[in-house]
């Protein structure tokens, strides 16, 4: 666990800093930069082409976790073909999903009621961008097995965000028109990630050529990656379409302007499971490889730490976003337009902190001999999903689409863990979870702390800094998480150093 730890603090830091290129792009210059219907249009074709690229990639993506360790040689550097099946089954994926697209852009058009003439723009463009975001995904996925996340999380969060940043920059401008500059989002995921395949590429010399000889002399491994990876089809095409659903069940309810709130306050939200994310990319192999071992002890004590650790960082990031949302709003260019997403923030946040605590468990599922009670619970949420949007959103707006994500989230995360629990016995609490309740009453009560100067950025600024220091050391002098009382040692001089 504390290979994972410090891989996820380091692969962080590029995450961290594209994140923060994100929230300045998405929350004060692109509200800038585009209209509300135009950033809602740009959302919404973001967003479709991460649904869609999940279904094409036919469950590769999170596949890669579990079957990795049985083709990999370490000894001897081979893969034995393992990568011909990792590129080669995408790629019918996505030719199949092409001609779909191609063939249904009046049935796509005919939903969207209000902005008919934006959705009609940007479709042309969602076969492409489903292909650059396809391989992206799996090139997550390769990096992470090889421990190389670093440099992909540099292309993905950090030059694929200034790229787009740049050619909102340019149609603000007038350098390009609207239509243009959704074209250039399209080229920057290509771009980046095409540089990230040819880099993993060359530095562990992936090899395309198949190996059927391999899989012949292994029929049970043969079908058990067709069995796994049909049911994982369907169960990451579920998954994709619950954290996907909302958005376009507001773009074709209600009116683009309003998908621009809502993914503006969406996103507030989000950047609470940024530690959530990191954590999972490192976790996934050695989750695989304790499950293929039977290592059911080791499992279980880095369930429960990755789910402490995880609880101990969304909280703080909720805190630092909650004390300040009245604040973050009021910087947001036309802020009082955007700030009825408020209430949506609250919402989804509190639903990411539990997902953070517990998402773990549905890594174990995944990558579990049962992983077909993972699609199940995937089927559940699913109708679940689309139940509630379909009587929330006409009810509340997207407060309602806010609650029934929040529903989604629970259900799932919750039958994650229950399963872990039934098959396995192993549950992600310990006792320091309990003290993080501490945490959560210290991020409630400086909730209330006034605004001490009339410039949003210093207010910011001023409570941040009281939250991380209170926050922090109480955290840390009640030894909640040793991991991460480690890595904050090695930055504290020896005097202010507690000996546990």
């Amino acid at each position: 666990m504390g290979t994972i730890i410090r891989q996820s603090f380091f692969s962080s830091i590029f995450s961290y800093l594209g994140i923060v290129i994100g929230a300045i792009s998405m929350l004060y210059l692109f509200p800038k930069f585009f209209s509300p219907t135009e950033y809602g249009a740009q959302r919404l074709l973001i967003e479709l082409g991460a649904m869609v690229s999940g279904f094409a990639l036919l469950g590769v993506g999170q596949s890669v976790f579990r079957f990795h360790p049985y083709f990999f040689n370490i000894n001897e550097k081979a893969h034995n073909g393992f990568f011909f099946f990792v590129f080669g089954f995408p790629v019918v994926g996505l030719l199949f999903v092409s001609a779909i697209i191609h063939f249904n852009e009046a049935w796509f058009i005919s939903f969207v009621k209000v902005d008919a003439q934006y959705a009609k723009l940007i479709f042309p463009m969602l076969k492409w961008l489903i292909f650059a975001m396809a391989l992206q995904t799996l090139m997550d996925s390769i990096s992470s097995i090889f421990h190389r996340l670093s440099t992909q999380n540099f292309l993905k969060e950090i030059g694929v965000r200034l790229s787009i940043l740049a050619t909102g920059f340019a149609y603000y401008r007038g350098i390009i028109d609207f239509a243009t500059s959704c074209w250039l989002i399209v080229v920057s995921y290509s771009v980046f990630s095409s540089i990230s395949l040819l880099w993993i590429a060359i530095k562990e010399k992936i090899s395309l050529k198949p190996d059927f000889v391999f899989l012949r002399e292994r029929p049970e491994l043969k079908v058990d990656m067709l069995k796994y990876s049909s049911w994982l089809f369907f169960s990451s095409l579920t998954v994709l379409f619950i954290n996907k659903v909302d958005f376009i069940m507001i773009s074709t309810q209600k009116t683009f302007a309003d998908t621009a709130i809502y993914s503006i306050a969406f996103y507030i939200a989000t950047l609470i499971e940024i530690p959530k994310r990191t954590v999972a990319q490192v976790a996934s192999p050695f989750i695989s490889r304790h499950l293929k071992s039977k290592e059911y002890p080791a499992l279980s004590k880095m369930v429960k730490q990755a789910s402490l650790n995880q609880l101990v960082l969304a909280l703080l990031v909720f805190g630092l976003i909650w004390i300040n949302i009245d604040s973050i709003f009021e910087l947001i260019p036309n802020g009082s337009f955007y700030n009825t997403g408020k209430t949506v923030v609250l919402i989804i946040g509190i639903a990411k902190i539990w997902e953070s605590m517990a998402s773990v468990m549905g890594n174990v599922v995944n990558n579990s001999n049962f992983y077909v009670l993972g699609f199940i619970n995937s089927i559940l949420s699913i109708v679940v999903a689309i139940g509630a949007n379909l009587i929330l959103i006409p009810l509340y707006g997207i407060n309602g689409a806010a609650l029934a994500t929040f529903f989604t989230i629970l259900i799932s995360t919750t039958t994650s863990v229950l399963i872990v629990w039934y098959k396995l016995k192993i549950q992600p609490l310990v006792k320091n979870h309990a003290k993080v309740l501490i945490l959560a009453i210290v991020v409630l009560g400086l909730n209330f702390i006034p605004n001490f100067f009339s410039n949003g950025l210093l207010n910011i600024g001023l409570k941040s800094i009281l939250l991380i220091a209170v926050y922090g050391s109480l955290s840390y002098f009640l030894n909640i998480s040793f991991e991460i009382n480690q890595i904050i040692d090695k930055y504290l001089p020896p005097s202010l150093r507690r000996n546990f």
